[in-house]
């Protein structure tokens, strides 16, 4: 059931890395039979957490999703370009 949720299409089955983090603090996406639910990180050795909409993208999340978690969390810093982020 889990797995399902986070997972809808089934298509990605690949364990996940210890380091990756799933916020769910964030909009539902519109297409859930097409994306995961939640926003992709990774925890860096350093301790910090790191995003980005590629790494989102590749386990399954929606695009969408992740700018608009980008967009309402001050504590979240981006580039310019967008498509990175590190969380404080």
């Amino acid at each position: 059931m889990t797995k399902d949720y986070f997972n809808p299409t089934g298509t990605n089955e690949r364990e996940p890395l210890d380091r990756e983090i799933l916020f769910t603090d964030c909009k539902n996406t519109l297409y859930p039979e097409k994306y995961c639910e939640g926003v992709w990180g990774l925890r860096s050795l350093d301790n910090g957490i790191y995003s980005s909409l590629k790494f989102h993208t590749e386990r399954g999340g929606d695009p969408d999703v992740w700018i608009d978690w980008i967009k309402h969390h001050p504590e979240v810093m981006s580039r310019e370009d967008e498509n990175y982020a590190i969380y404080r």
